[in-house]
């Protein structure tokens, strides 16, 4: 019994680990984390002076404050290049909740080397430099674990504030009150901005940071810009019949008219005055043509397509 308990704990541990983190994909929540990390690094070593940390390097070319605000200024570049330059470089720009627990690890070992090489005392060799080493790492991963872990409580409140706001947004829109599925957009903030029924849905084309959102109103195609990527919203509307047919296009499979073939793709056309042709690009073509079959079979038949 013991053991079995023991064996599912194991097993809960497992899957938690190998869940996604994504709470630092954002280069805006990375900034907020450098900036905040530093701010609080600076002001808690020169307010508290912890761990005689003011002996640590007895130069008198610089004030105090100024050698003491050098922690946290040398902490904000360390976490900017490993953010910012050594996780694209490394592929660890998506994480798995055990892959960020590493690098966090590797990360609070680069600073205390760093924080070793400038105030620390390097001519020490053998196990008295990997003592002075032990206690520098420490000492940087007590002072940098509470602002970093202040600013993955924040990011989380926000993420689950978001999820809240959505499920409200769906409840209240009247495409959900007269029984249609309802679509919510949302911005960089994690704020739905847009709520739109997927029956009157178009399409959506990227434009650099923004997104434009094409769908019907009163009869009339209209546009809404919104601050995201498209690559966000593939990941946030899992809904079948909204289809990524290109690096800047996504298209309600419902809303499909017409099938061209054009060259390596395809163009297509949607329904009603929606703007077009909309293009099919060639790494998106096997997948196209597996939903037309599935969701536009009357097109398909007027149009073949393999």
């Amino acid at each position: 019994m013991v053991l079995r308990k023991f064996h599912d704990i194991l097993r809960t541990c497992s899957l938690y680990l190998a869940e996604p983190f994504t709470l630092l994909d954002r280069h805006r929540h990375r900034w907020i984390l450098v900036g905040f990390s530093g701010t609080y690094s600076i002001l808690f070593m020169n307010l508290f002076v912890p761990f005689n940390v003011n002996t640590w390097n007895n130069s008198s070319l610089l004030p105090q404050y100024l050698s003491l605000s050098g922690y946290g200024t040398l902490g904000m570049l360390v976490l900017i290049i490993s953010q910012f330059c050594l996780r694209p470089l490394f592929k660890f720009e998506c994480l798995t909740v055990k892959k960020f627990l590493l690098w966090f690890v590797l990360e609070v070992t680069v600073l205390a080397l760093v924080m070793q090489v400038f105030y620390g005392d390097m001519a020490p060799g053998g196990w008295e430099f990997l003592r002075e080493l032990g206690l520098s790492f420490r000492y940087t991963g007590l002072v940098i674990t509470l602002p970093y872990s202040m600013v993955l409580l924040w990011l989380y409140i926000q993420k689950q504030q978001a999820q809240i706001d959505i499920f409200s947004a769906r409840q209240t829109t009247p495409a959900q009150e007269s029984g249609r599925q309802a679509v919510s957009i949302i911005d960089e903030n994690e704020k739905p901005v847009l709520t739109v029924s997927l029956s009157n849905l178009l399409f959506i084309k990227s434009e650099d940071n923004y997104v434009s959102v094409f769908f019907m109103k009163d009869g009339e195609a209209r546009e809404s810009i919104v601050r995201t990527s498209l690559k966000k919203l593939e990941q946030e509307l899992p809904t079948p019949s909204l289809l990524r047919t290109h690096r800047s296009y996504m298209v309600n499979m419902d809303q499909l008219a017409s099938v061209n073939r054009k060259n390596k793709g395809y163009e297509i056309w949607l329904n009603g005055p929606a703007p077009g042709p909309i293009p099919v690009s060639a790494g998106y073509k096997e997948l196209f043509e597996k939903a037309v079959q599935s969701c536009s079979p009357q097109i398909a038949s007027i149009h073949p397509i393999s």
